[in-house]
């Protein structure tokens, strides 16, 4: 399949060649995958038998006309590219006269690069300008998009401590109350760095049906249960106050054994 784009990039290279009419025969020729300096690498090879671009066939036949002693295939190759750059330098002149009438004459001198993109430049806040202030401020939205607010998390280890609770609105609840799973420094540090979510859990409409946590499941499977991608599978079935429990409650059975 013929890649549009990348044969109207040969085409800037070399137009003296017919766009539509030689296609199929380079892509033939060609190196795959194709590439530019494969098409003109091809193009070199088949100079002789490619149809020229109409403008190029008649300027070539009026410079055989006039020198027919240099109507060879090097000789061609020659007048095509002395023609293809005076080309080339009269585009670049039209251009670079066209960026300094929309730029100003003061800046005459640069490189035509720059030009390009002050006018880019000039041109986009004349677009702005023009926008709607409905539009400008999708604009923004776009361009500086707010950043995702940090999640209060489902696990936390208090400070001192090194084993996880869950962060259930029970839990939230009895901060800082005796023998509670979350000390109360803890529950106001969270509440600094997650502003609003405390209350926000703390008043989720608890689910009124979970299924019984089965007593043969460990603190440790329901700690490695959420934190995979299965949390809140555990989470929806036997719900979070449930979880928890078996984290802390098995925890101090553990200390009290010990």
């Amino acid at each position: 399949m013929i890649d549009e784009k990348l044969f109207s990039e040969f085409c800037k290279r070399r137009p003296e060649y017919a766009i539509q009419a030689n296609e199929s025969t380079l892509y033939e020729a060609a190196s795959l995958p194709a590439t530019v300096g494969g098409l003109c690498s091809a193009a070199d090879r088949l100079e002789d038998k490619l149809l020229l671009a109409p403008a190029y066939e008649r300027a070539w036949q009026e410079f055989v006309l006039l020198n027919p002693e240099r109507s060879g295939t090097a000789f061609r190759r020659e007048f095509f590219e002395k023609m293809r750059d005076k080309e080339n330098q009269s585009a670049y002149v039209a251009e670079y006269n066209e960026l300094i009438k929309e730029l100003g004459e003061d800046l005459r001198g640069l490189q035509i690069t720059d030009l390009r993109e002050l006018a880019a430049t000039k041109r986009e806040n004349r677009r702005r300008l023009s926008l709607s202030s409905e539009q400008r401020r999708d604009l923004c939205r776009q361009e500086n998009p707010r950043p995702l607010r940090e999640e209060l998390p489902r696990l936390y280890t208090p400070r001192g401590h090194t084993r996880e609770i869950v962060l259930t609105p029970e839990v939230l609840r009895t901060a800082g109350k005796p023998n509670a799973p979350l000390p109360y420094w803890d529950f106001k540090y969270l509440n600094s760095r997650y502003p609003g979510q405390i209350n926000e859990r703390m008043n989720a409409v608890p689910k009124t049906q979970y299924k019984p946590l089965p007593d043969n499941i460990t603190r440790g499977e329901v700690i490695r249960a959420l934190r995979g991608p299965a949390a809140h599978i555990w989470i929806r079935e036997y719900g979070e106050d449930a979880l928890n429990r078996r984290i802390f409650h098995q925890d101090q059975i553990e200390i009290l054994e010990k």
